[in-house]
């Protein structure tokens, strides 16, 4: 029914507009992939992207709200961004630097801590990581390194979100082989403290609590990332202790 999609496509908009990302989530998940009946061979997917891109250009939605949006219509999906390709698409491929680009999208575009379930950005890493290792087994040249180091990055910080703290320690292993500032402590300190071996964590905090990273201080960093852990995973055990030493 035209009248009946052309709702679902409003409200939809509607909650994009007030920012209640979680209600908009639920709209195109549901109806993403639906034919819409008033154009013959579309989805409600193009109709999706098609109003927000309206929206967008006439500069009434929130101004961070039709990106997010639209993220969410690719991802529900299974889109890599504005390409359209979808994961199967890619991962059969064998061009390195379409490989990385994909796995860069699903590290830090479809990973969504905020809008994301669970087992949605667990499988987002999942792709990002199978996607990274396999640019790496076709080629390892010296230009891609600072975008695998940027992954790997993403990939370390993560993993903790979803509690995965081995692979978090992997892809920090990565990040550092690839350049990474030692601002990247952060993520394996975290990894540490929240898995629960608080004293290799408590080390690594001594050990750079007091250098800088460019013009940043680590111990800024430190105490930020665990603020920003502690929102989504609670508080790990001796964190007072930790953030007591941290502040000296």
């Amino acid at each position: 029914n035209p009248e009946v999609d052309w709702v679902h496509r409003m409200e939809a908009l509607s909650y994009v507009y007030l920012d209640n990302f979680e209600e908009a989530r639920k709209i195109y998940m549901q109806w993403n992939h639906k034919d819409y009946s008033y154009n013959e061979g579309e989805t409600f997917r193009d109709q999706f992207i098609s109003d927000i891109k309206y929206f967008e250009g006439l500069d009434i939605t929130n101004s961070n709200a039709a990106p997010k949006a639209k993220r969410l219509v690719y991802r529900a999906a299974d889109l890599l961004g504005e390409n359209m390709k979808t994961y199967q698409d890619i991962v059969k491929s064998q061009d390195v630097e379409d490989l990385i680009n994909a796995s860069d999208y699903f590290a830090n575009q479809a990973f969504d801590k905020d809008y994301n379930s669970i087992a949605e950005n667990t499988l987002a890493l999942s792709h990002a990581q199978h996607l990274v290792d396999k640019s790496l087994k076709i080629s390892n040249l010296t230009e891609n390194k600072p975008k695998l180091q940027s992954i790997y990055w993403a990939l370390s910080w993560n993993y903790i979100f979803v509690k995965k703290f081995k692979d978090a320690e992997a892809a920090f292993q990565k990040a550092i082989e690839f350049g990474a500032s030692d601002a990247i402590y952060s993520n394996l300190a975290a990894t540490y403290l929240f898995s629960g071996e608080w004293q290799k964590a408590e080390k690594i905090y001594r050990k750079y609590k007091d250098k800088k990273d460019g013009d940043d201080n680590i111990k800024a960093i430190f105490l930020t990332d665990l603020d920003e852990l502690e929102k989504v995973l609670g508080k790990p055990e001796h964190i007072k202790e930790i953030r007591e030493m941290l502040k000296k």
